[in-house]
This record gives C-alpha cells, sequence and structure tokens, in this order.
C-alpha cells in the first residue's frame, strides 16, 4: 500500500457520553488545548468529596487524576523500565487501529522486534484496563490525533517521578538492611543524605548482601553488629584511596576468597545480572545444587513490597502481626485496588533492594549489572509458559504465593471499596446483589 492510497480509512471516532465528553474537555483544559469556561474557577467539574481511601480511579476524582494514576501504577505494577510513549503509541494502533497509513506494518518484522511488540500491547492492556471508565475517553483522543494533537502531548507526559520518588523514599530507610532491626547494627552507619557514596561493595555489611551467594559463601559469616572497641577498624576514607577496601577485609580463608578480596580492593570485581545478589535469596538458604531454593525470599524483597504498596510504616511489620485493622486506607494498594502479587510487582521491588544497596541511583544500568534485564528475568521466571518444566512452575507459583503472604497476609478489601466506581443503587438491588453471591 502506497502512502497515499485512497483507500486507507481511518477507524471512526466513538461516540462519547456527556460524562465521558466532560472529561474529554477536562482533559484538553489541562493539557492548554483548550479555554477553560469564563465562570469556572477550575478546570475541573465539582465532584463530590472522595473518601480517604477511595481508588484514584474514582469518579469522583479529576479526569487528570484518573488518567496519571494509572501511569504511576505502571511505574510500580506494569515495568518500572517502561517506554511509556512507545508502549502506548503500538497499544493503541494495535488495539484501536492505525489513525494514520504509516502506523501500518507492511514488512516482515525482526523476531526480536515482534517480541518487543506484542510485549508492548500487554503493558498496553493493564494500563488501560486501570484506566477504567476513563479508557473511551483517552481512545477518541487517539482516533481523533490525526487532527488534535492532545494524545501526543498527553502520553510524553510520562510519570517517571513516580519510581524515582519510590527510590528517594527507599534509601533513607537503613534498617531495610538488617535482620533485625531490634538488636542487629549496621556498622559503619550510612549517611542520611542524597549521597550514596558509603554502599557498594565498599562497605563492609552490604558488600555481602551484594555479593552473589556464590562468592559471598567463600567468606567469613556475616554478623550485623557494632566491633569491640579496641578493634582496629578502617577510616571512612576508603571511598577515596586507590586501593580503598583491604584495610577492612577479613583474612582470606581460601585461595577463591583471596581473589574476591583481591577484586574488592583493586575495584576490579564485576558484578553483572547474570548473578543475583544474595539478598535475594533467604539468609542461609543457597544452595549451588538448587538455586531456587529460597530464591526471592530474601527479608528485604517483602519489607521493600510492603513500603511501596501498604505504606513504609508496615514495611518492618510482618503482615499476621498488622492485618486486624487492616491496612492504610492512603496506601498504594488501596488506591489502585491492587491486592495481589504479581511478576511484574516483584520485579521492581528487586530492582529497589538492589538500588538501595548500590552507590547509584536509579538508572537503567549500574555498570555491567542490567536492571533491565534483571526485572525481565523475574518477570520471565515467576511467570513461566507451559512449555517451562513442571518443576519452575510450580517453584513460581509457591514463591508468589509467599511474596502474596508476606505483603498482604490474608487481608481482604472491603466489599464496599468499589461502591464509588457505579452510580448509587436502590437498597433492594444492592441486596440482590449479596444475596445472589452466594
Amino acid at each position: 500500500m502506497s502512502d497515499d492510497d485512497p483507500t486507507f480509512i481511518p477507524p471512526p471516532l466513538p461516540i462519547l457520553s456527556s460524562q465521558q465528553q466532560a472529561d474529554y474537555d477536562s482533559l484538553l483544559i489541562d493539557l492548554n488545548l483548550k479555554q477553560a469556561p469564563v465562570q469556572s474557577q477550575s478546570s475541573q467539574p465539582p465532584s463530590k468529596k472522595s473518601r480517604a481511601n477511595s481508588s484514584r480511579y474514582s469518579s469522583s476524582r479529576s479526569a487528570w487524576d484518573r488518567t496519571f494514576s494509572s501511569a504511576k501504577f505502571a511505574r510500580r505494577g506494569v515495568n518500572p523500565h517502561l517506554q511509556l510513549v512507545e508502549t502506548m503509541m503500538r497499544g493503541a494502533i494495535v488495539r484501536w487501529g492505525a489513525v494514520r497509513q504509516e502506523d501500518e506494518d507492511s514488512d516482515p518484522l525482526p523476531a526480536d522486534e515482534v517480541k518487543l511488540r506484542e510485549q508492548q500491547v500487554k503493558d498496553f492492556d493493564v494500563i488501560i484496563k486501570n484506566l477504567r471508565d476513563m479508557a473511551p475517553v483517552l481512545k477518541y483522543m487517539y482516533l481523533d490525533s490525526a487532527t488534535c494533537t492532545a494524545w501526543e502531548i498527553l502520553i510524553k507526559k510520562d510519570c517517571v517521578q513516580t519510581r524515582a520518588n519510590d527510590t528517594s523514599k527507599l534509601k533513607t530507610k537503613h534498617e531495610y538492611f538488617l535482620p533485625d532491626d531490634r538488636k542487629d547494627v549496621l556498622f559503619p552507619a550510612l549517611r542520611n543524605n542524597t549521597v550514596k557514596t558509603d554502599r557498594d561493595l565498599g562497605h563492609p555489611m552490604l558488600r555481602y548482601l551484594l555479593l552473589p551467594p556464590h562468592m559471598r559463601m567463600h567468606l567469613p559469616p556475616l554478623e550485623f553488629r557494632q566491633p569491640a572497641p579496641d578493634t582496629p577498624m578502617p577510616t571512612l576514607s576508603y571511598v577515596t584511596i586507590d586501593h580503598p577496601f583491604a584495610a577492612d577485609l577479613a583474612p582470606a580463608s581460601s585461595a577463591e576468597a583471596q581473589k574476591i578480596i583481591d577484586g574488592i580492593a583493586a575495584n576490579t570485581l564485576v558484578l553483572t545480572v547474570d548473578d543475583f545478589p544474595s539478598a535475594f535469596w533467604e539468609e542461609g538458604s543457597y544452595d549451588p545444587e538448587d538455586e531456587a531454593k529460597g530464591l526471592f525470599k530474601g527479608y528485604m524483597v517483602p519489607r521493600v513490597l510492603r513500603h511501596t504498596w501498604t505504606g513504609p510504616e508496615s514495611a518492618m511489620v510482618e503482615p499476621s502481626k498488622k492485618r486486624k485493622k487492616g491496612i492504610r486506607r492512603d496506601c498504594n494498594a488501596n488506591l489502585h485496588k491492587q491486592y495481589v502479587v504479581t511478576p511484574e510487582m516483584a520485579g521492581n521491588a528487586l530492582c529497589q533492594v538492589r538500588t538501595m544497596l548500590s552507590n547509584d541511583n536509579w538508572s537503567e544500568s549500574d555498570g555491567d549489572f542490567d536492571y533491565e534485564q534483571l526485572f525481565n528475568s523475574v518477570v520471565a521466571i515467576l511467570r513461566p509458559d507451559p512449555a517451562t518444566p513442571a518443576g519452575v512452575r510450580a517453584w513460581a507459583k509457591e514463591t508468589l504465593q509467599w511474596l502474596q503472604d508476606q505483603t498482604f497476609g490474608s487481608y481482604k478489601p472491603e466489599e464496599d471499596d468499589e461502591e464509588e466506581s457505579r452510580p448509587a443503587l436502590a437498597s433492594v438491588v444492592t441486596r440482590i446483589f449479596k444475596q445472589r453471591a452466594t
């Protein structure tokens, strides 16, 4: 088909309801593409007061809030490395149709490009599902994009700040590093500011959590305690001198241990995603003959999941000890109506755990360590396809259930949590819903 083929006909614009039209106009006003009504004091129509725990997608919230809440969710629950613009464009073309002739694929694509586009469509589906009643509005905006620039402007307003905020808050949670924060001590203590140059392999305790377990097993056992006052300790100048770590390393117990120590001391030890950090495993569980044993059950993992989804104040408390009163009304789980740990949520948490241990802030890579490959690897093993060996599928199911139990425990949302998303009903109809639910 040539670029000027007159047979190309874009999909027709859908018909919007009066509420959807109001939401569409509201988005245009917030995008500075339409002037607000003269008598309006706000670009948003008046709405009823929302409850503290109302979903971010409730009709009581503005069209702008509902739209960008899904983008925020995408950073935590879909893919922290998501290329939002490309994902939204590819998904819209596939699900809603091409609005320009050049958007249609005419030539065969390489296999890796086909796989990438398939994943983009899957991610798009999750985002659109979360948009709920805003989905038809965005579909209209996209299908009108041949003549209106609103769609392109909207999808370029990415919410990468959500991921940055999570990372910034987590890096000050030094207690998450300790197996038992009531008795364990992190020594030397970390600085509580924006700089993270006192972590990574340069820290005599955190290096144990960062090293792969097959390396860590050659070193003396890790003890989270402050040395006795008369024990010679290195100064924190190790972060600037040429051979920074030799002074605070225990004597080598084997040739392999000496090799690791020399690599750390010379700053030549390379860590890659091919070997996960030992922090990902339950303490003492690593088995080189069965590496899945204890994997993703390191104590930091559920703490980061709870920090992200049920609130920072819940991170250090096991669900069984705190779920009698439920979870905070304004936590992300309630705001996004997300109460099931998914492989993507686990992948995001594991990326955050690794970032907490590193000197660097969030990035696509840390030296030779590829965070995007880490995320993709976690999702792949926790969501195996049918061709995957049965033992792996069983392990993935059990591991996700463990993460679920550690994050939410037996918590179930209240039955009326979704009431705001539908119109008020007569009491008899509400009773019928409950009667026929059993």
